[in-house]
C-alpha cells in the first residue's frame, strides 16, 4: 500500500508540474496608452499577444464596417504604415522572418517556409492557431484546436482603392495580418488564415497596397 501511495503522490506531483508549466506560457500585458489588457502567450521562444491589437490610432485605423462592436471582438484594422508604428512599447509588428519562426515551430517544413501565394503552406497547421468552434469562424473550422494559444479570429480586411471608398470583406471567413517586411518594389508581406479554403493552411503573400487595412498581432521585442 505504501508503494501505491508513493506512486499516486508522484503522479500528482507530475500532473501539477505539467499544469504549472503550461500555465506559465500565458500572461497579461497592460497597454499604458489606454489601459487595455491583452492576453499573451509564449510559443517556442517567442512571446505573442494572444489577440489582435485594439489601440485606436489617430490615423490609418478603422473598425470593421466602422462598427466599434467589431473592434471589441477582432481589434482594429490598420494600414501598413500605421501598423508598423502602433504596437505598444516593448512590442513590435512581427517581421516575415518572425512568422517563419512561428510556422517552423508548429510544424511547417523548411521547404514550405519561403513559398507564397497561390500556395497555402503547412496543410492543417492553421487549426493550431484558430479558436475552436463556429461562433466566430463561420465554416471549415472542424480541425481547429488552438493548441498554440494564438487564438486567431476571422477579423476580415478592408480594401481601400484610393480615391474610392472603403470596401469591407471577409469577417467570419478570414483574417489577414501585416508583417513589418517591405519587399521594396514587390509589396508588403502578410499572412492569411481562411476558413473557406480546402487545405486549412497558412497563406503568405505580398500586398501591393499599403493603404489596405489588416489586423496587427504584436510580438515581444527582444532587441
Amino acid at each position: 500500500m505504501k508503494i501505491g501511495y508513493r506512486v499516486c503522490y508522484l503522479i500528482l506531483i507530475l500532473l501539477l508540474f505539467g499544469c504549472e508549466k503550461e500555465s506559465s506560457r500565458f500572461g497579461r500585458f497592460i497597454d499604458k496608452r489606454d489601459g487595455k489588457i491583452y492576453r499573451t502567450v509564449k510559443i517556442g521562444e517567442q512571446v505573442w499577444m494572444a489577440e489582435n491589437l485594439a489601440y485606436r490610432a489617430d490615423t490609418g485605423c478603422l473598425a470593421y464596417e466602422e462598427d466599434e462592436s467589431n473592434m471589441k471582438i477582432y481589434g482594429y484594422l490598420y494600414n501598413w504604415e500605421t501598423a508598423c508604428e502602433v504596437c505598444p512599447e516593448g512590442w513590435i509588428l512581427p517581421s516575415d522572418d518572425d512568422w517563419k519562426i512561428l510556422e517552423e515551430f508548429i510544424g511547417m517544413s523548411s521547404e514550405e517556409l519561403d513559398l507564397q501565394g497561390p500556395t497555402y503552406r503547412g496543410e492543417g497547421l492553421a487549426g493550431l492557431l484558430k479558436v475552436v468552434g463556429h461562433s466566430d469562424w463561420e465554416k471549415n473550422n472542424e480541425d481547429a484546436t488552438n493548441s498554440t494559444g494564438f487564438s486567431a479570429l476571422p477579423a476580415g480586411s478592408i480594401y481601400y482603392p484610393y480615391p474610392w471608398d472603403y470596401m469591407f470583406f471577409g469577417k467570419g471567413e478570414w483574417t489577414v495580418w501585416w508583417t513589418s517586411t517591405d519587399s521594396y518594389n514587390y509589396g508588403y508581406y502578410s499572412r492569411v488564415i481562411k476558413s473557406t479554403h480546402d487545405t486549412n493552411g497558412i497563406y503568405r503573400f505580398r500586398s501591393n497596397y499599403n493603404t489596405d487595412f489588416y489586423s496587427v498581432r504584436c510580438i515581444k521585442d527582444v532587441n
